[in-house]
């Protein structure tokens, strides 16, 4: 067994390596951690398994927060945001450029490049692009941040699936929330009703077999009383 007062050494020091990065996510935002910070959000969102939230890894934060398959030729709209609980330390405007790589790093094509703003209310600005026409298979989409002065801030990266055949997969995925969509449409009965639907039809419950005494029909008098066994005597104890 291990000596509790020799861990208390080794737990000090991991307290003290994770309170700077703490303090960090606290603190206002310059433009350097505005790059790395800002939420990227790819419209329009379709209900589909590729749409689902992408967790946050533990170095790099990744650079969509959903969508994850697109199809070439498609019009996609990138909107960013502070994310939740930042403040500023002032208000800050940098350049965001677009590119689509090959997993290997090799550069296919400049998708497009915008303007984004950044004050204490909040986060404006949009990338519009086109997803090029590519074969089948995984890319690397990549948004190199620039701060006003022209010097590169950070480079931030998804993995994304690229196929023809998403707009068939998603209609078919639309296709199959049409029945749910109707049940939940549906209104909901009370209680009573249900209850009354569930017993409708049903044959009517058997007769009790339990067995009951017949009841005497005899009068009683203030000296004998026919309605219940005589009272059993108590032997005195001596």
């Amino acid at each position: 067994m291990r000596n509790p007062h020799a861990l208390a050494p080794a737990v000090l020091t991991a307290f003290l390596a994770l309170a700077p990065a703490t303090a960090q996510e606290h603190a206002p935002l310059d433009a350097r951690s505005f790059a790395q910070r800002v939420e990227v959000a790819a419209s329009p969102v379709h209900a589909f398994r590729y749409n689902q939230p992408i967790p946050a890894p533990n170095q790099t934060k990744a650079l969509l927060t959903r969508r994850r398959a697109f199809y070439p030729g498609e019009r996609v709209s990138l909107s960013f945001r502070l994310p939740p609980g930042a403040t500023l330390a002032a208000p800050l405007r940098e350049r965001v450029v677009l590119s689509l790589h090959g997993l290997l790093g090799a550069k296919l094509a400049d998708l497009g490049e915008a303007a984004v703003s950044a004050a204490p209310a909040g986060a404006s600005g949009t990338l519009d692009w086109t997803v090029p026409d590519v074969a089948e298979g995984q890319y690397l989409l990549a948004a190199r941040f620039y701060g006003e002065d022209g010097a590169p801030l950070t480079t931030r990266s998804n993995v994304v699936f690229l196929t023809p055949e998403y707009p068939r997969l998603l209609a078919a995925a639309q296709a199959a929330l049409v029945p749910a969509r109707q049940k939940a449409a549906r209104p909901r009965r009370t209680p009573t009703a249900s209850r009354r639907a569930r017993t409708r039809g049903r044959p009517a419950p058997a007769p009790s077999r339990r067995r009951t005494a017949p009841r005497s029909t005899a009068r009683c008098s203030p000296t004998h009383c026919t309605c219940r066994p005589p009272a059993t005597r108590r032997r005195r104890r001596r």
